[in-house]
């Protein structure tokens, strides 16, 4: 997208989308620095909790990334259904890991929607369930649908994607990021409705969590 942006400007600079090209390039630089950065830290051995971070702020991060490099290519026309109880959701992760997992998963729906010309477009985000120590959010779009077995076949390491099904790399390693947050993400059945649906299992941050068991205690009379 920066690169793009860096073409646009230096072929017309005078041109009337010159700012829309300055303010894409000026997200998506800060972008690749923010990956650069999880990078190193994630190079560097640490024994510090992964940070507490927002789900909504998260998400909405992710919207502005897509809005920008999705511009011109009918975006706006995607309805996102969220749940209010993700206002308040907070997970053991950093910002950036969150919102490169939830930019994988959106980018996903959002390109199969838009590429399949799918009719009122819809990607709903939810809360499906809490734990003690994790919550399960629901992702599901009303697209041209995913089996599970592709979904093996897309986010396994060491097996050939097959049946015509693109090989996303991103979405493996969005997988395996996952998972080594103490999470989990998988492909359930859509009970009924059309195109995908993933369940993403995050770890509850840990200060809530532990506001939370104390609470509970209070009640019960430990």
């Amino acid at each position: 997208v920066s690169k793009h942006c860096i073409e646009m400007i230096q072929g017309n600079p005078a041109a009337p989308e010159t700012p829309k090209y300055l303010e894409m390039l000026e997200r998506n630089v800060g972008r690749t620095e923010e990956l650069v950065q999880a990078l190193r830290a994630r190079l560097k051995p640490t024994t510090e909790c992964a940070a507490i971070t927002s789900f909504n702020e998260a998400h909405k991060n992710v919207l502005t990334l897509l809005a920008t490099q999705y511009r011109t290519k009918r975006f706006d026309s995607i309805t996102f259904n969220v749940s209010p109880e993700l206002n308040s959701l907070f997970v053991q992760a950093s910002k950036i890991d969150l919102i490169h997992i939830l930019d994988n998963l959106y980018r996903n729906s959002v390109e199969n929607l838009l590429n399949n010309k799918i009719e009122q477009p819809q990607i709903t985000v939810k809360l499906n369930t809490t734990t003690p120590t994790h919550h399960e959010v629901l992702i599901r779009d009303n697209g041209t649908g995913l089996s599970k077995k592709q979904f093996e076949e897309l986010t396994t390491f060491g097996r050939a994607a097959a049946n015509g099904v693109t090989c996303s790399m991103g979405l493996r390693l969005t997988r395996r990021l996952i998972e080594s947050l103490g999470g989990s993400l998988n492909l359930v059945d859509s009970m009924g409705y059309s195109g995908a649906t993933y369940v993403l299992k995050l770890k509850k941050a840990v200060i809530i969590a532990r506001a939370e068991a104390l609470a509970k205690e209070k009640q019960i009379g430990i």
